[in-house]
């Protein structure tokens, strides 16, 4: 559904308007469960047995999503997700993005995002909001990162040798997905997850399933306040910089304990601005309200912007790229070993 046009007439406008119709038909079929059980192709009648939903109502609703190219429908009238859709919006799937949708839902419910602006606008502080209940927010942290893991493992194939010894830290590891991956492509990782106590118990059992929990020290606490033990040639900070000042930023790299005997690397993978103003971009723009607006922060930048400001504090920027179909981007620094220009 393309919703941003080069040329502008009336009922092109009024659709920008309607989107949050969209959005809630979007909470409404994940809430259900629409999706997953589209496995196969369906009648809507069949589907409406299934669901014990009316009929005709869940009808207008499956033609809506037809409409926007989520669902297909063939000429025996039975509906299916679109392919490229399918593996986000099918639960079972290690992409799926279902929860991070009902996280959405949930914050939207939970405060006005009109009045936010109007209060960011005119100076005022907006009213914090409660972060969602432990069990929605625990399970939206817990998923969507398979893809980006998968990613930035394959970029640094081209630093690390795949049976080198590597000492990972992951600050805000997530349900450890990029252990998990980098571990794949390199045998000989060990490493340091720290994040929330309910996320680490996540992580801590997919590590188990996967048998690897004993190359991996796993950690709750305040990363920004507590003391970092170790040695690091690799560190992630995988959408955490959203929350923090470039100081703040600054003073964390600055504490990380890194192997001064060895090159040590740094991802930084994040919504960071583009220097184009369009559809793509136009998620990372607005996702900078949305942390001022819950988080006095003003993370709004572009990958040069932050590259430039790294190589401002000494460390090497060695490439940094647009995750594709992602709103997200990744910049990897590069700190040189003892001897050869370390950082102090």
């Amino acid at each position: 559904m393309n919703i941003f046009h080069k040329e502008w007439n009336s009922n092109r406008i009024m659709n920008l308007t309607n989107l949050y119709k969209v959005s809630e038909l979007m909470f409404v079929s994940i809430k259900i469960d629409l999706f997953s059980k589209l496995h196969e192709p369906k009648t809507s009648s069949e589907l409406s047995k299934e669901l014990t939903f009316d009929n005709d109502f869940l009808e207008i609703i499956l033609k809506a999503l037809v409409a926007i190219n989520l669902l297909q429908i063939d000429k025996n009238n039975r509906y299916h997700v679109t392919p490229s859709a399918f593996p986000y919006l099918n639960k079972e799937s290690k992409n799926s993005i279902n929860s991070l949708i009902e996280l959405e839902r949930t914050m939207r419910n939970k405060r006005n995002l009109n009045e936010v602006i109007l209060d960011l606008l005119t100076g005022e502080s907006p009213k914090r909001i409660d972060f969602p209940e432990k069990n929605i927010y625990t399970n939206a942290m817990s998923s969507g990162t398979y893809y980006p893991a998968l990613k930035m493992g394959r970029v640094l194939l081209k630093y690390f040798d795949k049976n080198r010894p590597i000492n990972f830290l992951d600050l805000g590891c997530g349900p450890g997905d990029y252990a998990l991956t980098f571990k794949k492509l390199f045998s000989n990782l060990v490493g340091t997850l720290i994040d929330r106590e309910e996320i680490i118990n996540i992580t801590r059992q997919r590590l188990m399933e996967k048998n690897v929990l004993n190359d991996f020290k796993l950690i709750h606490n305040d990363f920004m306040s507590d003391p970092i033990s170790g040695k690091y040639e690799l560190v992630l900070l995988s959408n955490i910089c959203h929350f923090y000042s470039l100081e703040e930023i600054s003073h964390l790299l600055n504490k990380i304990p890194f192997n001064p005997k060895e090159e040590s690397f740094v991802i930084i993978h994040d919504f960071f601005l583009d220097e184009e103003l369009n559809e793509e971009t136009f998620l990372p723009i607005f996702a900078s309200l949305d942390w001022m607006g819950n988080h006095s922060n003003r993370f709004n930048y572009t990958l040069n912007e932050i590259g430039s400001w790294l190589e401002s504090l000494g460390w090497m920027v060695v490439e940094q790229e647009a995750i594709k179909g992602l709103p997200t981007s990744y910049i990897l620094i590069k700190k040189e070993k003892k001897g050869e220009g370390e950082i102090e």
